[in-house]
């Protein structure tokens, strides 16, 4: 089913219920507006957050949905939408005064959580898989639930799922020298 989100009642004419399309009336940055419709109709396999395109707004709606498994199945996909507002610092939105970040930073800022939550097992392990003497906690928020981040013009792809370090496949018993 497609569970829609606006700030608008106008977009309340698009739900049909005979074809599972709900539309919810509410804000992004309301948590439990959020936590309400993923108890309701959640988990979800896949969250497009084409929103209201501020860095408040996407990194409300990540931080309520991306960890919560009440909203996303463990095999899951976040994609946002129209990221290029967050290199428009310096314009606000058209319907207030709001801007669409405070500076670009933020988001880089936010990416770089993602990132390292990426690869959270290479940075707490040895290389040979053996944990180091000071392991590094998994980061609050994003855990070990950053499988991939997959970016294209405006568009981002964040791949939720349990992180686990890479199995070594071998066949055989030959081995090619390393010279």
């Amino acid at each position: 089913h497609y569970v829609g989100i606006d700030i608008n009642p106008k977009c309340k004419r698009s739900e049909s219920l005979d074809e599972n399309i709900f539309i919810k009336i509410g804000s992004q940055t309301d948590a439990a507006f959020i936590h309400k419709i993923c108890q309701k109709h959640g988990p979800f396999d896949v969250v497009i957050d084409d929103g209201g395109h501020t860095f408040n707004m996407i990194n409300a709606t990540l931080h309520t949905i991306f960890p919560s498994n009440t909203c996303m199945r463990t095999h899951s996909v976040y994609a946002i939408e129209d990221l290029h507002t967050q290199l428009m610092c310096d314009l606000t939105l058209p319907q207030s005064e709001q801007p669409y970040c405070q500076n670009s930073n933020q988001f880089a800022h936010l990416l770089t959580q993602l990132y390292y939550s990426m690869f959270y097992y290479w940075s707490s392990h040895s290389h040979t898989g053996a944990h180091q003497n000071s392991e590094r906690p998994p980061h609050p928020v994003w855990g070990k639930h950053v499988l991939g981040l997959h970016f294209y013009d405006s568009l981002l792809f964040i791949i939720r799922g349990e992180s686990r370090p890479l199995v070594r496949i071998q066949r055989g018993y030959d081995r090619i020298p390393y010279s």
